[in-house]
């Protein structure tokens, strides 16, 4: 039953909503995932090949700001990961996509005043 609904409804939406986000982002090099399972890439200039300066920490920050918002994601490297339950609601999805976005804005922000 929710492998049906992942598979052909909340999966793709949440795929579908992480590269929107991905590619509004001036950090964001790459978003890659499956399902309910993502990963986004931070790096220079949207550029997966150029990483962020490692001194920022920049994944760690936008996982210390998204919780501030109520989110919670994990940060390895430079890479976040999004793995939200099976059961997220449309509703919940898009207050989840808009609590990454502040996440992220903070993140570009912080980046760019380092940088």
């Amino acid at each position: 039953r929710h492998s049906n609904r992942v598979r052909e409804d909340i999966g793709p939406a949440f795929q579908s909503g992480l590269r929107v986000i991905g590619e509004e982002s001036q950090i964001v090099g790459e978003v890659r995932g499956n399902g309910m399972m993502a990963a986004m890439e931070l790096a220079r200039h949207r550029d997966p090949g150029r990483p962020l300066p490692p001194e920022l920490s920049s994944a760690s920050y936008l996982a210390s700001r998204a919780l501030e918002y109520g989110l919670i994601v994990r940060a390895v490297g430079d890479i976040v990961i999004l793995s939200p339950p099976l059961v997220l609601s449309h509703a919940e999805l898009s207050e989840m996509m808009a609590k990454l976005r502040m996440a992220l804005q903070d993140t570009e922000n912080m980046v760019a005043y380092k940088t």
